[in-house]
Formats: structure tokens, C-alpha cells, sequence
């Protein structure tokens, strides 16, 4: 059989050609492969063939491994779906994620890299990601960019409108007809497509992606091995067809203009004479080449003939070869050595008759039977020379096929075997006195035999054989494989390795295996063997076997119950340690390298005292039994370090137990230890966390609270021991967040945190409370000047702007400062007060500090108590509205009145709104205590204009933080309870308010007026100039403000005010209403001036509603 396969390699090596047709007529494996468009690395082309840079690698793979491939089109969603469902082998050009990573597996190598960039529609510049907030944005559906830019939304907190498309071919047609604002493309196709569409290229690049192939869950066809193995040898080969496919699809060729296509057919058409004489002589050149290589050819193929024939002759086997009308027309010479006739006969035919008689027959058969089948013939049998010798042989051969895959003939071999054969019959001759000796034995004795080639045989079985196996001894003996059947397949590879062991060593052989009989019975086998090794490298054993069921079973029901415990022990992940009375360690559980990096046998030879932290060794010694002199405790836990074989320290917890015998005496010390080190990591992260500031990693409110109070506490104990407290916030912070966006903020908080912490020494404390309020707390200072120095250090550091994600912000603050004394009870105490000092630096101005002084506590308790009362007063209705009377100043009528709040305090008495108004809007009740005047005047004008039956109007002044959106449903709801005529409520605004936000209060202006209100200008001519604006604004009236009606002679220009105001109303056409007439010459004046409207004490301060209804019915008598 060696010689064999010596033969065998060498017509492999010698016929490549026909091997590797044969190979690919019979592909091993047929494989499926998911295909969509993804132009150019995959995709169908004009022919509807598969085309693209991953089918020309998956083609190249394919033909090395020998797989039929067959493309399956799908949706690339589809694709992945049919890949986790099994209906799919392989899919390619997908990028590796860890949420794919979870549903597939994928190959080891790399095939490409690639990245996503950003496509816009033409006119739109996309500059960074934050560009996209608010833009519609086209993504491959179930694509890795469809996850990529989702993180991206996450972080960077932008809301770009999603809209998932099935193709990249789809999302530019959307771009180019402006359905989307911008796309994101692999950077392949992008490169590829972006000259077909008019879009703009942006330099945004997203999601940079290593591409694979995939398969199903633990790889069912084991492909993954094969893809990484032949491309490892594509892209370690430079000419590989790896890089011709990138060049060929992934470097796209310059494409040539009608100007460029014109100048070559120019080009063409003159030099066509010169090329075609360059090709003449090419041609003859080409020709005497042609020939010198044919002759050169033929020489080597008469040497490789000679080589052929030379290798051929010399090898230790028969070799013959016929045609396809299977006559001999080749034999090597030791063909005829082994058959004793010459090539000439065996040529002629006569190859035939060399058989021995009794084996002709058989032989001629089996090789009929082979040449009609087209199968590999194969055989033992004998050649009888002419005087008479014997010579056995083992015969095999094969069709050889053309590159057609016609058959051509047979060519085959001939293996001396006849040394064996003597060597079998040897055997044989002794058997029966081993037969005689083994009929008594119990189990069964036999004679096992393994010859050179690895066949193997049973010469002899005893006929206790058939108690073992239910067989017969000669069927045995006929075929060994009835026996190898019988055996467990799980036991088969190790029991060949025995034998094979036993017969390299020649060491007695030893098994126990598992049978099945032909009955279904299960046995435990047990045989044993002695070798010997005979003079042909034959191998033979003399054994015994034994059925060992009972015995087996009671030992599986052992190891069964050693392996219950076994697996407790060793697989528990707390490590259990035993010591004997002298807490000596005498054995540790298999976790402990697991937990420790030890083995069991490393730990007991280890000092185990030398592996506790340095910090732990007294409280070890103190508290754990295995070390404490003192303990008398029977258990204890503690929680300390130790030592692992990384170098690393880990926290362990162990509990320590005694055992003691039934008189009471110590035996043993078992300890129980659990790594604990992510919980107590955990335990000084919380701590850590729980005492600082997230965002900047300062300390935070509680840590300056502990630090203030024993600041406290020892400048009570020692007077000289002073501190001060800054406490400042960033002015115009909330700006920086909505016009930047919170990220911006954020970072801007991390870069004031840092710098804070260059400003104070390793004993003081730079805290976050929250937001963007900040505090320092400086220790052991002398006076207040030091802590003045570091607030104007700080200040002077924030007039420089900081550089923020590439913008430049600026910022302010105010600090307030106090020194900490005796008179503060508590730390809230210190930060109340520099709390109140920090609003006074804000008063004074932005960028200022101040320092706290007893006065600016009781103003803010003051302060305080003012929001309080007015809560309270709004909760109990100690508001009241007061009415001055507006006159027609020619005819002394009433034209309506002007809403006048009051505070009707219990104790102080009327409050004037000038006291409160201001408190109330920045308490946020201003909107409460507007909607409670609307509802109370409209109410009372419905009322009037009942009453008296007159067109009476309500003057109401407006704040700056009712002029909202939010006043038109008001409006609506409060005309809605209470009819009142058109045109009759009328709302005063200021022109700050007008000026603010021109265009969007001149909208809500226009709105308020198609509800039939009419809209004032109070103190027109005191506040911002809106002369320019006042054309364009939807307003009814123009207050004069009462300090203009001032007309005394060193005034005289306060008239020629009010006559330019009353020369724009009346060029306007609204109307003027003058404020503060107190004179009958101011009156006469005005009316000399057209003015027909006022107000003022003249004729009437404001009144009550009640004293407002008494003037009414006197107007109406008079």
C-alpha cells in the first residue's frame, strides 16, 4: 500500500490538468450567495449578471475551494433576513457592528475598508453633522448607516428627519430632485454615481466601516475557515485577483468629452498608416517568435517524456496503460518482473493468460465489471510465471478522461504483496491450536492483526465471542468491520489511537469501550493485548476480552456522584479553603485560579500573609480567625486585599468558620472568599459621585457643606482660623445654551471648572451647586483682600473669550463674598449670605463683585417677605382696581377709563403698583395677576355699558411678559364671558416692548385687532424711539406722558413736544390722549392744539369702581 500511494502521487503530480476537470465537472459543495445593487462593488449588470469588485473575490474564492455558487438577488434587508433564517449561505459587503456581530458571524479578515460620506442637494452647504439638525436626511433602509448617524444624533443632541430608502441609486435621484436635503453614501457608489446627478459633495464623513463576509449563526458549512484562509492569500499576493478587482472597480476610469473623442478620430485617421506599418513588421516579428517558441516547446515536451518514461521505470511498482479500447499500450518494466512476461507480450494481449488458473476467471470479471461501470478497479490476486513461482499483487487502477471528458483508457498499478500473504498463511497454520486453547477461557480470545497500510484484520476469534457480541467467530474473522460497527462512535477515535500507540511502542494494549449488539444491548468492553512485531512491520496481538458491564456501571455511578461534587466545587466562583489546626492550608478549591491566577498546589506553597496589602495586615491579624490569637468567635467575615499572580490587587470578602471534633478539639479552619472588587469599587465610585459634581468632576454641594461646616467649627475654636466663601454665577448662561445648544454649555462649564482650579491653593475647595453657580471656599486667610485679589483674578480671566467645539463664547460673573464668623450658626448660613452678596454685584452691574455686609441680609429678608405677601395677596384677593376717567376735553364727557391696580395691604394699607408690579414679574405671577385684572375690568365695563347705555372703553396696560402668544386664547375666553361692544377694550403697551421684537409683536398686535381691541402706546415720547415703526404698527392711540404737560416758561420746549406728538397722531390718523393735566391752561392749550382726549386731576384722580359708577350717573343727570 505505500508503494501505492507513492504511485498515486506521482500521476496526481504528472496529470494536474485532468484532476483539477474532474474536480470541476464534481464541485464539492454548492454554495448561495446573497447579491444586491450596491454599484461598484456589487451589483447586475446590462446581462443581468452577477458583476462587481465582491463577485469577481467570491468567484476567485470559489474556484480555489472547489463550490458551485449560485447568486440569489434580494433587497439588501431581505438579503440579511434570508442569511439569519438559514436561506442563505453567505452574504457579502457588509460592515461589521457588534449588534450584527450577535445574529451573524463573521470572517476574520478585513476585505475592505470603507466610509460614508455626505451628499446635498445643489445650493445646500452642509459644513459639520450639527448642519443636519432640522434637515431631511435619506439613509439605506436597515443599513450600518442608519445606525451610525442614530449615535450621531445622540451625541451631538440634533433632530435631522430620517427617511429610509432601498437604494443609493434612489436617495440621489431624491437629491437631485430636491425631495431630500442631503444623503448619505457609501463612499464607493458616491465616487462612482456623483458625475450622473447634479448634487454637491460635502466633507462630511460618517461611520468609517470594516467590510466582511457573514454567514449564519455558528457558520453551518464551516465557510468562514475557507473565505479567510483564500483571501489571506489574495491580499498577500500583490497580482492577486483581490487588487485587480479594486483597480478594475473601485479606481473609476476618467471618462473622455465629445472634444476628446474628436481629436482621437483625428489622431486616428493620421497616424493609421504609420500603425499599420508597425504592425506589419510586428506581425513578421511576432511569427519568427511564434516559432522559435513551438520549437522550444517540442524539446521540452520530448524531455518531459524522456523524464516521464525514466521516473516510470524506476519506480517499485507495476504500472500499465491502456487506450480506449482497453488494449495494453504501456508497461513499465517492473510490470514484468511481477507478471513474467515481456512488454511485447503484454502488448500483444498476452497479459491475460499470466493470471494464476485459479484466479483468472475472477480477475477478468471484476475488470469487465469496472470497464463497463467506468469505476476504479481494484484487487488482490496472483500471476503465475512460466517456471511455475507465484507472486501475489494488489492490482488497482482508473479511467482516465481528455479535456473533453471522453475517456482516453485506464491506467494502473501493480504492489507486490506477496511477503504479506506468506506471512498471513504462517498464521493461519497455528490458529487452530490457539482456537483449541481458548474454548475455555471466559469473555473471548482472539488474534488481531495490523499490517504496514493501516488494513486490519481478526485471524482467529474464540467462540465465546458470540456471549460478547451476538456474532459468530467467522463472521468475524470474514470482515472485522461487523465489529467496528458495534462500537460507540464516540469511543472509536480514541480506541484506534491505542492500538496505534501500543503498536508504535510495542507496549501491552489496554481499552474499555462501549458496544450496541445486534440486539440493542449496551455493553462495557474491556480487552487486554500483548504486541509483537513481526519482520514485515506487521503488528500482532494476542487478547482477551471481557464483559465489564456490571463492574463499568457501578464505576460511571461513582464518577457520577465524584463529578456532582466535583462540579460544585470547581465551578462555584467563590473560592473554599481548608487549614488544618496549625492553619496550615491544606486544600483550595480549583477557583482559586480563577480568582486569585494560583493553582491549588501554587497557594499551599505560597506565604499567603506575605500576599495582604501592606494596610490590611493588622486588621487581617485582628479579625480573621485563621490568624487572630484571640479570637474565640467560631465564625467571622471580613473584607481586605490580597494580592493576585497578575501583580493586581483584588478585594476579597471571607467568611471564616471552625470545625471542631465531637470532643470539642479544633480540626479545621474553612474559609469561604468572593471577589468583591467591583463592589467596592462601586462603593467608592458612589461615594466619589455622591460628593462630586458629575459634569466637571468638582466637589458638589454636600462635600462643600462638610467642608464649610469644620471651616466652621474651627474658626470657632480658633478665632485667628478665618475663610471666606465666593459664590458666583455665569451671567447671560442660559443664552449660551439656547442660541449654542446644551453641549456647547456643557463644555463650557468643564473649561470654567478647570479654570477655577488654577486659582486656589491644595487646601481650598472649588464646588459646583448646579447650573452654572459656582463657589470657592479659601482656608486660613488673613484678610478679606485675599479673597478679593482671587475674585478680581477670576473676573479679569472671563473678559477673555473661551474657545468652545471651535467658537469663541463670552462670558461674565458676578461674585459675591463673605467672610465666614461667628454669627454664622451653619454652612447654609455662609452660602445664604455670599449668595445675597453675589445679587447685589448682579445689581450693580455684570463682571462686579461684592462683599456681604449685614444691610443686604435684611433687604433680601424684605425682599423675601414681599414675594410672600403678594402670593398671599393673589391667593386672597387683596388686589383692587382703581378708574381715572379719560375726557373728551372740549365737551367734558367721558370717553372710558384707564385700569389702575392697587394692593390693598392689611397692615400698610394701598400699595401702589410701582412698589410690587416689578417683584411680581420676576416671581412669575405677573400673567396670574394680568388675567385677574382682565376678567374684573371687562366684567365691570359689560356692567357700564348695560347700565348706561354708552360706547364706554377700558384702558388696561400690558406687561412685557403678557405680550405672548399665550394672550390670544385669554382674549378669546374673557370676550367670550363677558360681551362688551367692539372696538371698546382697548391694551397699553410701551414702546420697549414694541422695539424688543418688532416683527413678531407688530403679528401678535395685528391678531389682538381682529378681535375688535384696539392697542395704545403709553408714555409715548419717554422710552425708545419708534417713530420709523410707527407707520407700520396696527395701532388705535398715542398717551402722551405726563411729563411733557409741564409748561412752564424754562419748559417751553415740553410744548413743543406734545405738538410734534399731536402733529404725528393727527398725519397718522389715531388718536392722542394726553396724560397728567392738572391745569385749566394745559386743557385750553391742548384744545388750541386739537388734542381731544385726557386725563389727569383736573378732572379726576383714580377712583374706585363704585365712586367711577357715582361720575357716570352724575354725567348722565348733568
Amino acid at each position: 500500500m505505500k508503494y501505492s500511494r507513492l504511485l498515486w502521487g506521482f500521476f496526481i503530480f504528472f496529470c494536474p490538468l485532468k484532476i483539477s476537470e474532474v474536480l470541476a465537472q464534481n464541485p464539492s459543495e454548492t454554495v448561495t450567495v446573497g447579491i444586491y445593487e450596491n454599484q461598484p462593488k456589487v451589483f447586475f449588470n446590462e446581462d443581468k449578471k452577477p458583476s462587481g469588485f465582491w463577485v469577481d473575490i467570491i468567484n476567485e474564492i470559489g474556484k480555489q475551494e472547489n463550490w458551485s455558487i449560485i447568486y440569489i438577488p434580494c433587497e439588501w434587508s431581505q438579503c440579511l433576513s434570508l442569511v439569519e433564517q438559514g436561506k442563505l449561505d453567505l452574504m457579502l459587503d457588509v460592515a461589521y457592528s457588534p449588534e450584527r456581530d450577535r445574529i451573524f458571524d463573521f470572517n476574520h479578515e478585513v476585505v475592505l475598508a470603507s466610509w460614508s460620506q455626505v451628499y446635498a442637494r445643489r445650493g445646500l452647504k452642509l459644513e459639520t453633522i450639527l448642519d443636519l439638525d432640522g434637515k431631511k436626511v435619506g439613509v439605506l433602509k436597515d443599513s450600518i448607516q442608519g445606525e451610525a448617524i442614530n449615535k450621531y444624533i445622540q451625541s451631538f443632541g440634533i433632530s435631522p428627519e430620517l427617511v429610509e430608502i432601498d437604494s443609493f441609486d434612489e436617495i440621489f435621484v431624491l437629491l437631485e430632485k430636491g425631495d431630500i436635503d442631503a444623503g448619505i453614501i457609501n463612499h464607493f457608489f458616491g465616487k462612482i454615481a456623483q458625475a450622473k446627478f447634479n448634487v454637491e459633495k460635502t466633507n462630511i464623513l460618517l461611520n468609517p466601516a470594516r467590510l466582511h463576509f457573514i454567514v449564519g449563526d455558528k457558520d453551518p458549512k464551516s465557510l468562514l475557515p475557507k473565505l479567510d484562509r483564500q483571501l489571506q492569500k489574495l491580499i498577500n499576493n500583490a497580482d492577486s485577483a483581490y487588487y485587480q478587482a479594486k483597480q478594475k472597480w473601485l479606481e473609476p476610469e476618467s471618462k473622455f468629452s465629445w472634444l476628446t473623442v474628436k481629436n482621437e478620430i483625428i489622431d486616428l485617421v493620421f497616424y493609421l498608416p504609420f500603425i499599420g506599418l508597425f504592425f506589419l513588421l510586428l506581425r513578421n516579428f511576432s511569427l519568427k517568435k511564434e516559432v522559435n517558441h513551438r520549437i522550444a516547446l517540442e524539446k521540452k515536451l520530448k524531455d518531459s517524456q524522456q523524464s516521464y518514461a525514466s521516473l516510470a521505470s524506476s519506480l517499485p511498482v507495476g504500472i500499465f496503460r491502456t487506450n480506449n479500447q482497453f488494449q495494453c499500450i504501456y508497461v513499465n518494466h517492473h510490470y514484468t518482473s511481477l507478471t513474467g512476461i515481456s512488454f511485447e507480450d503484454a502488448i500483444a494481449g498476452k497479459w491475460k493468460n499470466a493470471f494464476h488458473p485459479d484466479d483468472k476467471e475472477s480477475v477478468l470479471k471484476l475488470w469487465e465489471k469496472s470497464i463497463k461501470e467506468k469505476t476504479i478497479f481494484e484487487m488482490e490476486c496472483r500471476f503465475q510465471h512460466p517456471d511455475g513461482k507465484v507472486v501475489w499483487v494488489y492490482a488497482q487502477s482508473l479511467p482516465e478522461y481528455d479535456s473533453e471528458g471522453k475517456l482516453k483508457g485506464y491506467v494502473g498499478t501493480l504492489t507486490d504483496i506477496s511477503d504479506r500473504k506468506l506471512a498471513e498463511l504462517a498464521l493461519k497454520e497455528s490458529e487452530q491450536r490457539f482456537r483449541n486453547m481458548a474454548k475455555n477461557v471466559p469473555g473471548a480470545i482472539f488474534r488481531y492483526i495490523l499490517y504496514p497500510d493501516y488494513t486490519d484484520k481478526i485471524i482467529y476469534m474464540s467462540d465465546g465471542c458470540y456471549e460478547l457480541w451476538e456474532i459468530k467467530a467467522e463472521e468475524i474473522t470474514d470482515s472485522i468491520k461487523i465489529l467496528w460497527d458495534l462500537v460507540h462512535p464516540e469511543d472509536i477515535p480514541a480506541m484506534q489511537e491505542s492500538i496505534l500507540r501500543s503498536a508504535q511502542t510495542l507496549q501491552p494494549w489496554f481499552w474499555q469501550w462501549r458496544i450496541t449488539t445486534p440486539s440493542g444491548k449496551k455493553k462495557w468492553l474491556e480487552g487486554f493485548g500483548r504486541p509483537t512485531k513481526l519482520d514485515d512491520d506487521t503488528v500482532l496481538w494476542d487478547s482477551l476480552i471481557m464483559d465489564v458491564s456490571n463492574r463499568k456501571q457501578a464505576e460511571i455511578n461513582l464518577a457520577k456522584s465524584e463529578e456532582r461534587l466535583r462540579l460544585v466545587t470547581e465551578n462555584m466562583s467563590d473560592l473554599i479553603c481548608l487549614f488544618n489546626a496549625e492553619k496550615k492550608l491544606i486544600y483550595a478549591t480549583p477557583s482559586c485560579e480563577s480568582l486569585l491566577g494560583y493553582t491549588a498546589t501554587e497557594l499551599k506553597e505560597i506565604d499567603l500573609e506575605a500576599l495582604f496589602h501592606p494596610d490590611d495586615h493588622s486588621y487581617i491579624y485582628d479579625n480573621c480567625s485563621v490568624y487572630s490569637k484571640d479570637s474565640d468567635e467560631d465564625s467571622r467575615t471580613i473584607t481586605y486585599r490580597i494580592l493576585s499572580k497578575s501583580g493586581d490587587y483584588i478585594w476579597l470578602e471571607t467568611l471564616s468558620k471552625k470545625i471542631y471534633d465531637d470532643q470539642g478539639n479544633l480540626l479545621y479552619i474553612q474559609t469561604t472568599s468572593r471577589d468583591v472588587s467591583d463592589r467596592i469599587s462601586m462603593e467608592v465610585q458612589l461615594k466619589h459621585d455622591a460628593l462630586h459634581d458629575k459634569l466637571t468632576g468638582l466637589p458638589n454641594r454636600n462635600l462643600l457643606i462638610k467642608r464649610l461646616d469644620l471651616a466652621l467649627k474651627r474658626n470657632r475654636r480658633y478665632a485667628q482660623s478665618n475663610f471666606a466663601l465666593l459664590f458666583f454665577d455665569l451671567d447671560n448662561f442660559k443664552l449660551v445654551n439656547d442660541s449654542l445648544g446644551h453641549l456647547i454649555g456643557d463644555e463650557l462649564l468643564l473649561q470654567i471648572g478647570a479654570l477655577l482650579q488654577t486659582f486656589i491653593r491644595d487646601t481650598d475647595i472649588a464646588a459646583r451647586l448646579g447650573g452654572d453657580e459656582f463657589v470657592i471656599l479659601l482656608e486660613d486667610i488673613k484678610e478679606v483682600e485675599q479673597a478679593v485679589v482671587v475674585a478680581r483674578r477670576i473676573l479679569d480671566s472671563m473678559r477673555s473669550p473661551f474657545m468652545v467645539s471651535n467658537r469663541q463664547v463670552f462670558t461674565n460673573s458676578s461674585i459675591g463674598i463673605v467672610i465666614g464668623n461667628h454669627k454664622h450658626k451653619t454652612p447654609q448660613d455662609v452660602l445664604r449670605d455670599a449668595d445675597i452678596a453675589m445679587y447685589r454685584a448682579k445689581h450693580q452691574g455684570k463682571g462686579k463683585y461684592a462683599i456681604f455686609d449685614p444691610h443686604m441680609h435684611q433687604q433680601t429678608v424684605l425682599r423675601l417677605n414681599l414675594e410672600n405677601n403678594l402670593r398671599k395677596a393673589l391667593e386672597e384677593n387683596q388686589f383692587v382696581l382703581y378708574y381715572q376717567p379719560i375726557i373728551n376735553l372740549d365737551k367734558l364727557t367721558t370717553e372710558g377709563f384707564e385700569v389702575l391696580i392697587r394692593w390693598q395691604h392689611p397692615q400698610e394699607g394701598i400699595v401702589f403698583p410701582c412698589d410690587f408690579i416689578g417683584v411680581m414679574e420676576e416671581i412669575g405671577l405677573i400673567n396670574d395677576l394680568g388675567e385677574w385684572i382682565f376678567k374684573t375690568a371687562c366684567q365691570q365695563l359689560s356692567q357700564w355699558q348695560n347700565q348706561f347705555n354708552l360706547p364706554l372703553k377700558i384702558n388696561i396696560n400690558l406687561s412685557v411678559q403678557q405680550l405672548t402668544e399665550s394672550i390670544i386664547p385669554l382674549l378669546d375666553k374673557i370676550l367670550d364671558i363677558y360681551p362688551i361692544q367692539q372696538n371698546t377694550l382697548v391694551l397699553e403697551i410701551t414702546e420697549s416692548m414694541l422695539i424688543k421684537d418688532f416683527e413678531g409683536t407688530n403679528n401678535l398686535l395685528s391678531q389682538i385687532k381682529q378681535r375688535s381691541i384696539q392697542i395704545s402706546i403709553d408714555d409715548f415720547g419717554t422710552g425708545y424711539s419708534c417713530l420709523g415703526y410707527l407707520h407700520q404698527l396696527s395701532v388705535d392711540a398715542l398717551k402722551i406722558d405726563r411729563s411733557f404737560m409741564n409748561f412752564s416758561s424754562s419748559k417751553n420746549h415740553n410744548q413743543v413736544i406734545v405738538s410734534s406728538i399731536l402733529a404725528l397722531a393727527q398725519s397718522l390718523g389715531i388718536r392722542a390722549i394726553a396724560e397728567g393735566i392738572e391745569t385749566e391752561e394745559q386743557r385750553q392749550w391742548l384744545i388750541s392744539q386739537k388734542c381731544k382726549l385726557g386725563q389727569g386731576y383736573l378732572f379726576s384722580p383714580p377712583i374706585t369702581k363704585d365712586k367711577a359708577t357715582d361720575w357716570l350717573n352724575f354725567q348722565r343727570l348733568n
